[in-house]
């Protein structure tokens, strides 16, 4: 498994502590049982394998399939992820394995911190435990709507749009993970296409409120803009100048090219969508893309869909982060 990019500085060779984020999920709607998730268990037994082998301290799940979409039909193909899930560990456990403790939103189980059981414990978990529902979860900014069904617009909250918290007792010592999967942009069911800030926005005021004060944070995941891209994202884009960067609390370890740009974290273009963020007020060094090749480059989507063409491939490129915890 490389992490190479040439695109991009090396990591830091120092580092005493590796982070991860990852959405999980596809953008395939054409599967309504399995909107936007892991729908075949070949596939998910790779990306578990690959999670084994980059074996992070702390990862930040998105997307993540939880219980009830399986709960809502009966899947008779026992190549699905759904197939006899009752009797099966949720998709969580089984992306992550039993070294972890994990924890997920309070709302729809599908945004989920694991911890590594060598690393440190969640508290109100036991050690390698399981909280679906555990996580510190604030309530939507506005009204909720469903996204994967197109029933969003600028003026709503994606149902599953959610940012959240935990604590964990860490070798370090003390750390408040704050894990951040806010409004996403997209289109309503006339085709109509929306940024979704208005609520994105005050998503990413939730998050850095739920940072707190004294307690070393790490804020990850996807948090659906670029800072950068002020075009775009400018009301988001204040909240983070806010927090993050020279004389404020936070530094931003994202990932960049050898002129400055953002590498990004979803499609082929280095120069593209880098949504996927990860800061800390503890850490130094910059995380990496883990984009060339891609993740799953050794993988054989033929056996999924004739001539490879498979429309559930997950579209991020996983973010790892390997930092010196000063």
């Amino acid at each position: 498994m490389t992490i190479e990019d040439p695109l991009q500085p090396d990591p830091p060779v120092d580092g005493n502590v590796r982070f991860m984020s990852f959405n999980v999920g596809n953008p395939d709607s054409a599967e309504p049982n399995y909107p936007l998730r892991l729908r075949d268990r070949v596939y998910e037994e790779f990306v578990a394998d690959a999670i084994a082998a980059w074996r992070p301290d702390v990862i930040a799940l998105q997307e993540v399939l939880p219980p009830h979409t399986c709960e809502a039909f009966v899947e008779l193909d026992e190549r699905r992820t759904c197939f006899e899930h009752a009797l099966r560990d949720p998709a969580v456990r089984r992306l992550l394995g039993e070294d972890y403790s994990i924890v997920c939103d309070a709302r729809l189980q599908v945004e989920c911190v694991g911890v590594h059981v060598d690393f440190g414990t969640i508290a109100g978990v036991e050690p390698g435990g399981l909280d679906l529902m555990g996580a510190e979860t604030p309530e939507l900014p506005g009204p909720s709507c469903n996204y994967a069904a197109g029933g969003c617009d600028q003026n709503l909250c994606d149902a599953e749009s959610t940012v959240s918290a935990i604590d964990v007792d860490s070798i370090f010592g003390p750390l408040r993970v704050v894990h951040l999967h806010p409004n996403a942009s997209g289109f309503t069911g006339e085709g109509i296409f929306y940024l979704g800030n208005t609520c994105r926005t005050l998503q990413t005021e939730q998050g850095f409120a739920l940072a707190g004060e004294g307690t070393p944070a790490l804020m990850l995941g996807d948090w659906n803009f670029d800072p950068d891209n002020r075009a775009l994202y400018e009301p988001e884009g204040r909240v983070w100048d806010q927090h993050v960067g020279p004389d404020r609390r936070f530094v931003d370890h994202g990932a960049r090219d050898l002129i400055g740009r953002r590498i990004a974290t979803v499609g082929d273009d280095p120069a593209g969508v880098a949504i996927d963020q990860v800061i800390s007020d503890f850490a130094e060094g910059r995380c990496s893309v883990v984009r060339a090749p891609r993740f799953d480059e050794a993988f054989d989507f033929t056996t999924l869909a004739p001539g490879g063409a498979y429309s559930g491939r997950i579209d991020h490129h996983p973010v790892l982060c390997d930092l010196l915890w000063d």
